[in-house]
């Protein structure tokens, strides 16, 4: 376990923000809040001794960063939840020490090998405790005899088991054609990424998720006219918040798809049809769209939820934002379409 001291420390961020003991201290209690350390278990764990935590343990009580209880002789100690400032900490931790960060690390060291990998289940919809393992899938051309050595490094990193699914792209592709149960779930849950491959028209073409197509004025003028629909009818008023999103969600998705048939192309993916559309319009328009496709990103991710999990997702302001912003990314494709396309001016 010695090494865990030196794998939580990589962060220079937290080195310039917390002596080192008080870093490693708070980076095992902080990642892992339900678990319970007893004092030699965390001096193993972060490659030191007891009496060099004993006097920093005691001072994150004191300040309630830490709680602490007693069985016998021995003393126990974990994150304080209800510390004032217990999100924002662990949520330092999580960006630089925590489950994500390492997990991305560990599938950086195979570069092109793996196209997308995620974390899922109760990790990703933060309803993990102490004693979860971490759902890892990985999707590209590797085994999992290859990636064993550096899932082990991660585990003893985290204290946490990794259960790892390994599809290769024609597998997971067929799967989700026929609508694989399991698939189909996870899918549809909250995610957490960690590797996602860099889009490139050359890319999606091999992959099938897009093909080269001749757009014309009509068709153009056909999805402008649903545009125009869906943005007129997210402002109707009475229409609850949820409906409005969603509605105004579909008209920048619309406007996606225009600027990627300029660009003379059309998305065919089975899989996240919406979020390669999205990420295909980025690279039709360029990086000045850059934020507000990642902006449209985010509401696809809630629209969903309104869409296929729950009511009452969205609230006014969000729909109102989402209508003036999808309003305002329209405006933009068709300003880049009348100077790159003027032929397919409406």
């Amino acid at each position: 376990m010695r090494n865990n001291l030196r794998i939580m420390r990589n962060s220079a961020t937290l080195e310039a923000l917390f002596p080192k003991t008080r870093e490693g201290v708070l980076a095992a209690t902080l990642t892992q809040p339900d678990k319970w350390w007893f004092l030699s278990e965390l001096a193993e764990y972060l490659g030191t001794t007891p009496s060099s935590l004993q006097r920093e343990l005691f001072a994150l009580v004191d300040t309630g960063i830490l709680e602490q209880r007693r069985e016998g002789n021995r003393a126990y100690f974990r994150a304080q939840k209800r510390s004032l400032i217990y999100r924002e900490l662990r949520a330092i931790f999580e960006k630089t020490t925590g489950i994500a960060p390492t997990i991305r690390t560990a599938v950086a060291a195979f570069g092109g090998k793996i196209l997308y990998s995620f974390v899922y289940g109760s990790v990703a919809r933060g309803r993990e405790h102490a004693a979860s393992d971490i759902d890892v899938m990985v999707i590209g051309n590797i085994g999992l005899a290859e990636l064993t050595p550096a899932l082990r490094k991660a585990e003893r990193a985290l204290g946490r088991e990794l259960n790892v699914t390994v599809y290769s792209v024609d597998e997971f592709r067929d799967k989700v054609n026929e609508n694989d149960h399991f698939l189909t779930a996870v899918l549809k849950r909250p995610k957490q990424f960690v590797k996602e491959a860099n889009v490139s028209w050359t890319q999606l073409l091999a992959n099938k998720d897009a093909q080269k197509h001749k757009t014309s004025r009509q068709e153009l003028n056909n999805m402008r006219q649903l545009i125009a629909r869906d943005l007129e009818d997210a402002c109707v008023a009475g229409l609850s918040a949820d409906r409005r999103f969603a509605t105004a969600d579909n008209a920048a998705l619309q406007a996606a798809h225009m600027a990627v048939a300029c660009a003379g192309y059309r998305i065919t993916a089975r899989t996240g049809h919406h979020q390669v559309s999205l990420e295909s319009a980025t690279l039709a328009l360029g990086k000045s769209a850059e934020g507000l496709t990642e902006y449209f990103e985010t509401c696809r991710r809630k629209r969903n939820q309104i869409d296929y999990a729950q009511s009452r997702v969205a609230s006014e302001t969000e729909a109102t934002e989402l209508v003036t912003n999808a309003k305002h990314f329209y405006e933009l494709i068709e300003a880049w379409i009348a100077k790159n396309h003027p032929k397919l001016v409406k």
